[in-house]
């Protein structure tokens, strides 16, 4: 049967977009495969093929994962902060956030990006637990940087040591022999 000359571009042109999104699937499913594997380098590779051929969510919140666990703490917050653009309530991407501000001493922004992932996060599962660990880390944190800020004000306030008087030393008599040690 004759379908004429127009069938036959179409459908190419309608599995394209198909195998590109396979490929798309399929680069992100090996970058994961590679950092459950423990490679590291060919992970990133893979991440940033995956980022290349189509930026995703999931794709820089992966990458932002291998750098939190390499402890490239800036650029996961970089990738982290990209996904967020693409999805805004992208929990993964939120909980990178969290760490990678968190190890970098923001922790005003650590608390923000946990507090947002909380929000999107399924309460039952286990990732409500893991939010509520990381807030009282950043509280506790912050807290302890207001007590700092206080203990410096006080420092301002003290006076300093008046110097002791003490007696001139008296000659004992005593001859001090010097020794070698072997």
């Amino acid at each position: 049967m004759y379908l004429g000359k127009a069938t036959l571009p179409l459908t190419l042109h309608r599995d394209r977009p198909l195998r590109s999104a396979r490929s798309r699937m399929a680069q992100l499913a090996l970058a994961n495969q590679h950092v459950c594997d423990d490679n590291p380098a060919a992970a990133l590779i893979a991440f940033e093929r995956s980022i290349q051929e189509a930026p995703t969510a999931a794709a820089y919140a992966g990458r932002a994962a291998l750098h939190v666990r390499e402890r490239r703490f800036t650029d996961a917050l970089q990738d982290a902060a990209a996904a967020l653009k693409l999805d805004p309530n992208h929990e993964p991407s939120l909980y990178r956030k969290g760490v990678a501000c968190f190890e970098l001493d923001e922790f005003e922004s650590a608390l923000d990006a946990f507090q947002a992932g909380l929000k999107v996060c399924d309460p039952n599962l286990i990732d409500a637990r893991k939010y509520s660990m990381w807030l009282r880390k950043c509280e506790a944190e912050l807290e302890q940087s207001d007590d700092d800020d206080d203990d410096d004000d006080e420092e301002e306030n003290i006076e300093p040591a008046k110097p002791i008087a003490t007696a001139p030393l008296q000659p004992s008599g005593l001859k001090v022999v010097p020794c070698t040690i072997k």
